[in-house]
């Protein structure tokens, strides 16, 4: 979908994809598993399903995961019983995932984990060479919540996306967004791009799964 319709509009699938992961949750009236436990909830294996493959690819890279994947349907091709199951998958994905990311595998697919990520400020100055520079403070937390929906906050060593983009509310592209270690809940962040900015934030192509996703973006202020 992305190659053939472009980030942006990659943006907005996934912005529809979380909608409909969030509003399966808030309406489960029995046990929301993760998604190596899933079994009756389609808001997950489709909706969370789509977010978190697409992320892992991002992170990951998609060469990458195709590998993982060509793998798992290598080792198990033309076997009877027992045939593979989630675990299995979830054994592809690490082999091919990077020390320092496998925390993604865990987070994605054996946990229910959920980000409040937000910007609390963005300004921009114009420097003396005719570049922006962009001063933002961007807000992070995760929590792990379990089938009943009770949440636990989590120590942050998370890498996470922030950045800097053009275009009004809903149609941004991005001039520049970079993966940065989060490790605490309030971090400064400075770009120096070529571009006026007119909006920045934290996860500004809503690739983790946020439960108020409109507040990752804020327009810039000129100082």
């Amino acid at each position: 979908m992305e190659k053939k319709y472009g980030t942006k509009n990659m943006r907005k699938f996934l912005r529809h994809e979380l909608d409909g992961y969030l509003r399966g949750r808030a309406g489960e009236v029995r046990h929301e598993p993760p998604i190596t436990l899933v079994e009756n909830e389609p808001y997950v294996w489709y909706q969370k399903g789509s977010l978190v493959f697409y992320a892992l690819s991002d992170y990951i890279g998609e060469d990458t995961l195709n590998a993982a994947l060509k793998g798992l349907l290598d080792k198990w091709r033309f076997k009877g019983p027992p045939y593979p199951d989630t675990r299995d998958l979830v054994a592809a994905l690490r082999e091919k995932t990077p020390a320092d990311l496998q925390y993604l595998v865990t987070d994605m697919f054996e946990r229910i984990t959920l980000y409040d990520n937000k910007v609390e400020s963005a300004t921009v100055t114009e420097t003396p060479d005719h570049k922006w520079k962009v001063h933002m403070v961007v807000n992070a937390k995760k929590m792990y919540a379990d089938g009943d929906g009770k949440e636990t906050l989590q120590p942050l060593h998370d890498l996470i996306e922030v950045g800097v983009m053009s275009g009004a509310k809903d149609k941004e592209e991005p001039i520049e967004v970079r993966k940065l270690w989060l490790t605490q809940e309030k971090t400064p962040v400075d770009f120096v791009v070529d571009k006026r900015p007119d909006r920045a934030g934290i996860d500004p192509l809503s690739k983790l799964i946020d439960r108020n996703p409109e507040d990752n973006l804020m327009d810039v202020e000129k100082k």
